[in-house]
């Protein structure tokens, strides 16, 4: 059968992102897929990175701002629900890659963000109790097979030369939905819109987005994806067995306090900065509560700001300055933010003074991006790539685990000790990244056909300790 390719112009590339008749890749080798052009000159990479990276931002344009509000606006149910959600996100994590294997990555993106949507529709209604728990887990097994998908579909479609570029497509376009739905929640807010209707708009996008993921093609087939990863299995002992992984133990403090970090940031600090001129405005009951909300998406579209443009900076920094050098400035930047919380609270500053959530918000979010971006590209560098998906598996698993742990305990903590928390792991992970650098530098490089290459002077050598490596 010859092979019918999509025209410049034609509306048979818009059929044919949704149908697999006239240009299957059930009849195309993954290279000729790769290599075919969309509208005479963009490649196919491109335009499916790029596609995808637009309805991430629909999608997450809806989720972000929903976390974002969820413990001010439904307290300690907020808490129970994002809980819930990253406890089931850290149990799937374990099982996703059996669903993208058999699925692929354009079905799973479809069922995990219809999974996010129905979260997002159980907070249309006040009275919603235990459905917004039950469509929390949902949100947490969608969340799993998602980003497996995502990882997959991005890597499939990079080569060593592009990962880099269409890496920075994708993230580029998905980041912005922290800054849009922040200050669209922001400004619907500053007007007395009803809850409801804030919802429903953010359950419309998110809607948007489990449409259009329809249009995201696979680069291989079924059978291909089993062939590729036959005898692998679930992977789920070796990526618990890292715990016994030297280089990674010593990780490990990091992880917790990525993991800890998310529920402050997202919970804690959001509950904090809705509750600017509380006690003012609760003296008159007529007074709308929607300026302080509203205040909530004004700060975090700044520290989405911040996160953007620091994912970018660190990444061209850490070639200059060196991983550790970015770790520990984003590691100053989360000690100064906890800081001016504490100085937030003191005689409660904050309330008159809603300056200084904007600064706070400057700082989580750089050591925020810092840490996001660092902690990928370390566990890139130091271990071998038949080790990739176990290690992110298992810091998945670790940030997921205590993210929710910190939701469900978070609303009975007050503030200064849930700080004591984070800055504790934050300095033991510290000394422990300081250990791990200091005991593998200088060793003998490593054979590339089975290593990657070294970071920063820190290399993997073949000690009897690491199983794995």
């Amino acid at each position: 059968k010859t092979i019918q390719h999509p025209q410049k112009g034609s509306r048979n590339f818009f059929r044919n992102m949704f149908t697999d008749d006239e240009y299957s890749i059930n009849e195309i080798k993954k290279q000729d897929i790769l290599n075919k052009k969309y509208f005479g000159k963009l490649p196919f990479p491109i335009v499916n990175i790029a596609l995808m990276g637009a309805f991430f931002f629909f999608l997450f344009f809806a989720f972000n701002t929903t976390q974002n509000f969820e413990t001010t606006l439904n307290a300690n149910l907020g808490f129970w629900s994002l809980s819930v959600l990253y406890l089931a996100f850290s149990i799937s994590t374990l099982f996703s890659s059996i669903f993208v294997r058999q699925l692929g990555e354009k079905y799973c993106l479809v069922i995990g963000s219809v999974c996010y949507t129905l979260y997002i529709a159980a907070n249309i209604q006040i009275y919603k109790g235990i459905l917004l728990v039950i469509t929390a887990a949902f949100v947490g097994f969608g969340a799993a097979i998602l980003w497996n998908a995502q990882g997959s579909l991005l890597g499939k479609c990079s080569t060593q030369e592009t990962s880099g570029m269409l890496s920075g497509v994708f993230f580029s376009v998905f980041q912005v939905s922290t800054i849009a739905g922040n200050l669209f929640a922001g400004i619907l807010l500053s007007k007395d819109i009803e809850h409801w209707i804030l919802y429903t708009c953010l359950t419309i996008s998110a809607v948007i987005s489990n449409i259009c993921f329809f249009m995201i093609q696979n680069v291989d087939t079924r059978e291909q994806r089993i062939e590729a990863t036959q005898g692998k299995g679930l992977n789920i002992f070796e990526t618990v067995s890292l715990f016994k992984n030297q280089k990674m133990l010593l990780l490990v403090s990091l992880f917790i306090f990525s993991g800890l970090s998310q529920s402050f940031y997202y919970g804690n600090f959001t509950q904090l900065v809705g509750e600017y001129h509380q006690d003012e405005d609760s003296s008159n009951e007529s007074s709308p509560s929607n300026n302080n909300e509203a205040l909530i998406g004004y700060v975090m579209a700044i520290f989405g700001v911040v996160e953007v443009l620091g994912s970018f900076a660190n990444g061209k920094l850490s070639d200059k300055l060196g991983k550790p050098t970015i770790l520990y400035i984003s590691s100053a930047s989360a000690y100064i933010g906890f800081i001016l919380v504490l100085i937030s609270l003191y005689k409660n500053y904050g309330q008159n003074n809603f300056w200084i959530y904007f600064v706070t918000a400057l700082f989580f979010g750089y050591s925020d991006s810092g840490f996001n971006t660092m902690i990928y590209s370390l566990l890139s560098t130091i271990f071998p790539d038949n080790m990739t998906e176990q290690c992110f598996g298992f810091f998945k698993l670790v940030q997921a685990s205590t993210t929710a742990v910190a939701f469900f305990y978070s609303p009975y903590v007050p503030v200064p000790y849930l700080i004591m928390i984070l800055c504790f792991f934050l300095t033991l992970g510290l000394i422990t990244f300081f250990t791990l650098h200091r005991l593998y530098m200088g060793t003998k490089p490593v054979d590339q056909s089975t290593k990657n290459t070294k970071y920063d002077g820190v290399n993997d050598d073949d000690d009897d300790d690491d199983d794995y490596m």
